[in-house]
């Protein structure tokens, strides 16, 4: 087959496609967290002086902390899809009340298995799930419309910097 010439098409990648993979991720994560650090490990029962000696002396526990650690780095891919599609989703709603309904809805809804799951209580305000985030990420947007329209640069600029705080202090919150 000489002569030949190979050309490689690039897949096409839909948002449900991306939804997919954004949530299987984040439920890898879920799980490394609340079955293996939090179930087989026992984290929350332990100083890290006292995980890292019996880490030492058990082979089986290092290896189970391992899993968890890259459970939780697969579940870091899921971020960066979801703002990328809120984003999206922000620039080609017909409806951003309805958007922002619908996503603070969800967050509202699942904020409860969420805590259940985290902290096993029904109701745990020292964190939040990540929909929670996704909500204030697409108020700070609609707000950094608003100042473009006014072309308000001081404005732009302090929303700007709360919404990389939020990002900030949500990812900070989670790898906790």
């Amino acid at each position: 087959m000489r002569g030949t010439k190979t050309t490689w098409k690039m897949p096409d990648v839909t948002a449900d496609a991306l939804k997919i993979f954004a949530c299987v991720a984040m439920l890898i994560q879920t799980a490394g967290i609340v079955i293996v650090e939090k179930g087989l490990i026992g984290l929350n029962g332990h100083t890290q002086a006292e995980l890292a000696e019996a880490m030492a002396a058990d082979a089986r526990l290092m290896t189970l902390a391992g899993i968890g650690s890259a459970m939780q780095l697969i579940g870091g891919m899921a971020l960066p899809v979801f703002a990328f599609l809120l984003v999206e989703g922000f620039l080609h709603t017909s409806d951003y009340k309805r958007y922002l309904f619908r996503i603070a809805f969800t967050a509202l809804i699942s904020e409860i298995p969420f805590d259940l799951a985290m902290a096993q209580t029904v109701m745990d305000w020292s964190g939040q799930n990540a929909l929670v985030t996704m909500t204030v990420c697409l108020l700070m947007l609609y707000f950094i419309r608003m100042t473009d329209a006014a072309d308000n640069r001081l404005l732009r600029g302090i929303i700007k910097t709360m919404a990389v705080m939020e990002i900030g202090r949500a990812s900070c919150r989670e790898r906790v």
